[in-house]
């Protein structure tokens, strides 16, 4: 909750033949009186080209505590892209972290292949995560898990009919596991696509699913989900309206079991293009819940406004409402590319606790922030 100033940064990045590089190091100010240490961040990243369209890298990243017994954090990794005849895709990169007074695994590592033509298309992926790897500079979402994914899909053209451009039948599957070998999630899903020719497209989806809770989970508030498995079942559908389209946009619609109950969501995600100049984007997703524990309804209310002054600059707000946790958001963004590579960014936020009862939602956090960028080319 406390401001940490920044007291000098720099940032280089740039191309030379085929070698691509980018360097960052920044260093904060400490506060005493919180216990907050001076801190050095450093960042480097190096990346060459091969072949016709592969490329490798390394990168490393180091958070440097400035106090001798507060200790540092250092991140290596390495990954590689390997890209053959016209549709075939192979990646895989490797990263560990050093952290005083962890001692579990620390690494992560993915290998993934992906084949993707008109017709037919498929990709396996596993990836692991140890359960003390910890980059503190950037973050992790989820830890202690291997996931192996696949993917299968077939896309015909029919010739015969002649309002749809393409079919598409695929098959998806997700294994995720903690590193103990207990099942956390696995997901089984196929799904029926038709594109139109005029640039709509609507789809059925079906999965089945089995979710692991490792610890009681308040899912809202009073409705609390115990420890243990569950399987339940879903199907959805949508129908997306062509990007030509003025009013544009996709709706859809889902109902099954969500943990020991039942869900069903509908939801509208568009975009109105009023003028050439200026559009909306609203959306509008309602869920209703039915738990063992209880039910309960959320409602999330978005409406995204653009407004282009120039073909360089822009002002943008969002306005975003979510009753699942009484919040109101702000977010009003001025951005001028005064010259191609460079920017002035304007930008204010505010977040507000809210009830409908209530008149005036009380303030829980507010910034304006100015940003100045200016590209060198040398």
């Amino acid at each position: 909750g406390a401001q940490v100033p920044i007291q000098a940064g720099g940032r280089v990045t740039g191309r030379e033949g085929r070698y691509s590089l980018g360097v960052l190091n920044m260093q904060t100010k400490g506060i005493q009186d919180l216990g907050i240490e001076a801190t050095n961040f450093s960042v480097i990243r190096v990346k060459r080209n091969i072949l016709r369209r592969s490329a490798i890298g390394v990168i490393a990243t180091h958070r440097n505590r400035l106090s001798e017994f507060a200790g540092s954090n250092t991140l290596y990794g390495a990954d590689a892209q390997f890209s053959f005849f016209e549709n075939l895709n192979m990646n895989a990169f490797y990263a560990a972290t050093d952290t005083r007074g962890l001692t579990g695994q620390q690494d992560t590592y993915q290998a993934r292949v992906n084949y993707g033509s008109d017709r037919y298309g498929f990709s396996v992926s596993h990836l692991k995560i140890g359960d003390d790897f910890n980059p503190e500079i950037g973050f992790v979402r989820r830890d202690d898990i291997k996931k192996t994914s696949g993917r299968l899909r077939f896309s015909p053209r029919p010739r015969s009919i002649d309002s749809v451009r393409k079919f598409t039948v695929s098959a998806n599957f997700d294994y995720f596991e903690d590193l103990a070998g207990q099942v956390a999630t696995r997901e089984v899903e196929t799904e029926f696509r038709t594109d139109l020719e005029n640039g709509d497209s609507f789809e059925i989806n079906f999965s089945r699913s089995f979710e692991y809770l490792f610890e009681d989970f308040e899912i809202s508030d009073g409705v609390t989900l115990p420890v243990g498995g569950y399987n339940f079942d879903r199907v959805r559908g949508n129908y997306r309206m062509g990007p030509q389209r003025k009013f544009t946009g996709w709706l859809n619609a889902s109902t099954g079991g969500f943990f020991n109950g039942t869900r069903s969501e509908i939801g509208y995600f568009g975009r109105v293009e009023l003028t050439p100049t200026f559009s909306l984007e609203p959306n509008i997703s309602q869920n209703w819940v039915d738990l063992e524990q209880g039910a309960f309804t959320t409602t999330l209310l978005r409406l995204r406004s653009t407004y282009a002054i120039s073909a360089r600059s822009f002002v943008g707000a969002l306005i975003q409402y979510n009753t699942s946790n009484s919040t109101l958001s702000t977010n009003i963004r001025y951005r001028w590319e005064y010259q191609p590579g460079s920017d002035l960014f304007v930008v204010y936020t505010d977040g507000r606790e809210t009830d409908l009862i209530d008149t005036m939602p009380s303030l829980r956090n507010q910034s304006f922030i100015i940003k100045f960028t200016r590209l060198f080319r040398f």
